[in-house]
């Protein structure tokens, strides 16, 4: 009984966004760099990986450029062949006990380009609403969609990684 009130408890969500003019071969391997987050989002300023790229049991810190916000996450599992990956945040700034997600790429050729998906399941957060994380993390993947559709299409930052079609930037 105490084990489904916890999981009662928990918070989830599933956000999404598209990366135009890509497919999911060509964004999967930008995502499953996992020391790589400094490079598609806006708020990480470092992003450090600590063990062997790649490989579950592998961690990163990621911190915003004063270092007032940062988290530890470790790399639970990675598939390449499915575009999947699942990783677990063990320690933060921002009042986030438990957090874990699920991130994966899928190609969604009726939309000119392909889906990343991100899943999570976490502890309520004090001062916080489920909504709120939802918003929140579907922001950051915003961000990050837009990063790496730029740096595949040849946009802004980006260095022409081609294969992008009419939603070029």
């Amino acid at each position: 009984m105490a084990l489904k009130q916890e999981q009662e408890a928990k918070w989830g969500g599933k956000v999404s966004a598209l990366v135009g003019g890509v497919t999911a071969d060509q964004v999967w391997p930008l995502l499953a760099e996992f020391g790589g987050m400094d490079r598609w989002m806006p708020t990480v300023a470092t992003c450090h990986l600590i063990g062997v790229a790649g490989t579950p049991g592998c961690l990163r810190y990621c911190a915003s450029a004063g270092g007032d916000r940062w988290a530890k996450e470790v790399l639970k599992s990675i598939d390449h062949a499915g575009r999947k990956m699942c990783y677990e945040m063990t320690e933060s700034s921002m009042g986030w006990r438990y957090y874990e997600a699920a991130v994966e790429v899928v190609d969604s050729a009726e939309e000119g380009g392909c889906r990343i998906e991100w899943t999570f399941r976490m502890d309520p957060v004090d001062d916080r609403t489920e909504e709120g994380i939802v918003q929140y993390i579907g922001f950051a993947l915003g961000c990050i969609s837009k990063r790496m559709e730029e740096f595949l299409c040849g946009g802004a930052g980006g260095n022409s990684g081609g294969g992008c079609g009419d939603n070029a930037a």
